[in-house]
Order: structure tokens, then C-alpha cells, then sequence
């Protein structure tokens, strides 16, 4: 038998204790933690303490409980949360919902969805077509984007020729003369612009409804 002093007791394991949330957290996540409904996860730099896991919250493929507390979220969100119905700020639409001009060869994306801080449009170009028109963009002082939604084009720059298909993004500078033209199957092209440094202040004609240029033989 061993001395006293060197007996070994074995040691209750300490009980769980509720972890609170830091102030930050809306009362919703408080409650549930003070409940006793989180468990401890890894740490957030920006959360000031331990991060939370909350049951019932949001679900997430790491942890079958729920998410991690993140005291980031916004004033809508965390409003949403709480069981009002004030609408996020988000605009949903199909290509085919938008409004368009020249028989549906532009889609006004850009105004459709109500983005201010940059040019979009949507392009649907027929078979072979050759009507695109070589331009640059010196004028306006916009570099644009180009990415193919679904078939195919050449994109032609100067005396280089590039293939545009889905995956394939190209940018063009504001003094490159550039033309597209559509493959076999046609393409549909996701057209992006802005003036580097500079606000985007979107041309009149762009806007929904409204008359557009007339294009010239």
C-alpha cells in the first residue's frame, strides 16, 4: 500500500460551464450561450475572446451544432436574426428578366440590378456574326472585361486574335481597337468597364428604358 501522501484519488472531471458571449453579440446569440448551448471553437482575432458554437443558428458541414459566433456580422443581419422582415440588400435577376435593346443583342445588366460603381452589360451575339463594330475605348477612358457566359468568340485586338469561352477572361485597355467575333454557336459575353482612379458615372443611354446610340453601317 502506498504512504498517504502518495495515494492517488481519482480526479472528477470539473463540470461544463456556460461560456458567455463578448458584449458585441446580439441578445439571441447571448441567451444561448448563457444557456449553455455553445461549446468552445476556435479562436477569432477580431472576437476579442473564444468563439462561440451555437446550436440552431446556422447550420455548417464542419460542426454539426451550428456555426461559429461572428460578432462581424452587419446591422441587417444581425436585425434579420432577430425575427424582423427588413429585405437585404441584394438584387436577383435572370439575364433573360433584364431590360435590353438592339432585339436583346445588349442586356443592360448594370442598371438592371442597380450597380452604380461600374459598367456591365450583358452581349448576345448570333453565329458568325460580323456586325461588331472595331472601337477603342480612348474616348470614355475605360478598360473593360470580357468573359464568355456560353459559347464561344474571337476576340480581336490590334493585329492579335484571342478565344473567348467560358472560364477565359480578357481584359482590353482604353486605346486597344477591339472587335468579337462570335463563334458557330454564338456567344453570350459578360462585359465589364471603369476608368481606373476614377468614379463610374454611367452614360445616359445605359440607363433602363432609355433610347439607345444608333449604330452606323
Amino acid at each position: 500500500m502506498l504512504p498517504p501522501t502518495d495515494r492517488r484519488v481519482p480526479q472528477a472531471a470539473p463540470p461544463e460551464q456556460p461560456i458567455t458571449c463578448s458584449a458585441r453579440c446580439f441578445p439571441e446569440r447571448q441567451a444561448a450561450c448563457t444557456m449553455g448551448r455553445a461549446r468552445k471553437g476556435p479562436r477569432n482575432p477580431e472576437h476579442g475572446s473564444t468563439t462561440l458554437q451555437l446550436a440552431g443558428i446556422v447550420k455548417s458541414g464542419a460542426h454539426r451544432d451550428g456555426l461559429l459566433c461572428y460578432p462581424a456580422l452587419t446591422d441587417r443581419t444581425r436585425v434579420e436574426l432577430q425575427g424582423r422582415s427588413e429585405m437585404a440588400d441584394v438584387t436577383v435577376k435572370k439575364v433573360s428578366e433584364m431590360d435590353s435593346v438592339y432585339d436583346g443583342a445588349m442586356v443592360r445588366a448594370r442598371a438592371s440590378l442597380g450597380v452604380k460603381s461600374f459598367g456591365m452589360q450583358v452581349e448576345n451575339l448570333p453565329p458568325n456574326w460580323d456586325g461588331y463594330p472595331e472601337h477603342d475605348e480612348a474616348g470614355s477612358g475605360q478598360e473593360e472585361v470580357f468573359l464568355a457566359l456560353k459559347g464561344s468568340a474571337r476576340l480581336i485586338v490590334g493585329a492579335e486574335e484571342f478565344q473567348l469561352e467560358p472560364g477565359v477572361l480578357a481584359r482590353v485597355g482604353k486605346g486597344e481597337k477591339r472587335r468579337i467575333v462570335p463563334g458557330p454557336e454564338g456567344v453570350q459575353i459578360l462585359a465589364l468597364g471603369g476608368v481606373p482612379g476614377e468614379a463610374y458615372v454611367p452614360p445616359e443611354w445605359s440607363e433602363v428604358g432609355a433610347t439607345p446610340p444608333v449604330i452606323k453601317d
